[in-house]
C-alpha cells in the first residue's frame, strides 16, 4: 500500500517510521510546494528509538520526498503538516488527487476538516494522536506514547487502506471522532495559547497559572459543551489539570512556535472557539484579550518564503 505523507515534521517523521515497520506498506513524503515535474528526491532520516541502557540508539532508513503529482499514485494520504497549511495542500492536491484516494487530516485544532471538505471530494477522516516527537532536520526522537484516533467526521466506514494504516501506527478506529476532538480542542485551548504567552512548560499550568487557566476554562467550556462535548464540568477542568500535570516537562506546539517566532494553530484552536461563539453571540472577553495579543505578536514574526513541514 503506497502512503503518501505530506508533512515532514516531527509527527509526520513519527509515523513514517511506524509505517516501514509494516512491510505491506511503502510511505515517502508528498511536498505540495514542489512543481509537478521534480524529481523525487532521496533523504537519509534517523529514529532514536529507546533500548534501556544505553537510553536510545539511532536507526537510520532512506526515504523519499515526490511532488504533488506523485499524490495520484498513492493508496492513501495522510496529512500532518500545520493547521494553518491546509488550505494550500488541498488547493495543490486538488489537481493530482483521485477523488478515490482516502485522506486523514492529523493536524491540531479544529476546523481543517470544513476547509478541506470545501476543497476535495475525497474520503476524508480525522485523527488526533497525544504521541510526542521533537524532530531535528530528518532526525525524530519520540517523546511519549499516547493514543492515536481516527475516524469519519462523516460517519462512513473505514476502507482496507484507512484501517491498515490505523494498525501500523497501533491506532483505533472511533465511530465518535468528534467528542474526542472537542475534548482535545478543550486541553489545548486551555493549555497551549497560555504557554504561549507566558513561555513555560505544561506544568506551570496546574501550577503558577492555575487560577488562570480556570477562568479561561470557564469561558470556552460552556462553547464546546454546546459544540457535543459529553463531559460534565468538573470532570472536563480535572482533564485539562490532568494532561498539563502528565505532560508537565513538555512545551506545548503553540509555546514552541512562538519561542521559535513562526506561524502556530492559533485560528485553529483559540480562535476557532471563538468563532463558534461569535456564531451563537456568546462573549469571551478573557479569551478574545488572550487571542489578540497573541495575534498581534504573531504578526511581528518574519515568516519565510516557504516555511518548512
Amino acid at each position: 500500500m503506497n502512503t503518501g505523507i505530506i508533512g515532514a515534521g516531527s509527527i509526520g517523521q513519527l509515523f513514517f517510521h511506524d509505517l516501514l515497520d509494516d512491510h505491506g506498506i511503502s510511505p515517502s513524503f508528498i511536498d505540495t510546494r514542489l512543481p509537478p515535474d521534480t524529481p523525487p528526491a532521496s533523504i537519509t532520516l534517523a529514529y532514536h528509538r529507546d533500548i534501556g541502557d544505553p537510553p536510545c540508539v539511532p536507526e537510520h532508513y532512506q526515504g523519499i520526498i515526490s511532488p504533488v503529482s506523485a499524490a495520484g499514485k498513492q493508496d492513501l494520504i495522510v496529512i500532518t503538516a500545520k493547521a494553518w497549511q491546509g488550505k494550500q495542500i488541498y488547493r495543490e492536491l486538488a489537481s493530482f488527487l483521485p477523488a478515490r484516494i482516502p485522506v486523514i487530516l492529523l493536524m491540531n485544532g479544529m476546523g481543517s476538516f470544513e476547509e478541506a471538505r470545501e476543497m476535495l471530494p475525497n474520503p476524508i477522516f480525522s485523527g488526533i494522536t497525544s504521541r510526542g516527537a521533537i524532530h531535528r532536520g530528518y532526525t525524530v526522537f519520540p517523546r511519549g506514547n499516547g493514543p492515536v484516533y481516527i475516524g469519519s467526521p462523516e460517519h462512513f466506514p473505514a476502507g482496507k487502506e484507512i484501517s491498515r494504516f490505523s494498525r501500523a501506527v497501533r491506532g483505533t478506529l472511533c465511530e465518535n471522532i468528534r467528542e474526542l476532538q472537542l475534548r482535545k480542542l478543550l486541553i489545548n485551548a486551555c493549555i497551549n495559547p497560555l504557554t504561549a504567552l507566558r513561555q513555560c512548560r505544561n506544568a506551570e499550568i496546574a501550577g503558577a497559572f492555575r487560577n488562570e487557566t480556570q477562568a479561561l476554562f470557564t469561558e470556552i467550556y460552556p462553547v464546546i459543551k454546546d459544540q457535543g462535548l459529553d463531559l460534565p464540568e468538573n470532570a472536563a477542568l480535572d482533564l485539562v489539570f490532568s494532561v498539563a500535570r502528565e505532560t508537565g516537562n513538555n512545551l506545548s506546539s503553540m509555546a514552541v512556535d512562538f519561542q521559535k517566532r513562526r506561524p502556530s494553530e492559533l485560528d485553529y484552536i483559540l480562535g476557532y472557539v471563538l468563532k463558534v461563539a461569535r456564531s451563537s453571540d456568546c462573549e469571551l472577553p478573557m479569551a478574545e484579550r488572550l487571542y489578540r495579543t497573541l495575534k498581534a505578536k504573531e504578526k511581528t514574526f518574519i515568516f519565510p518564503e516557504s516555511p518548512k513541514w
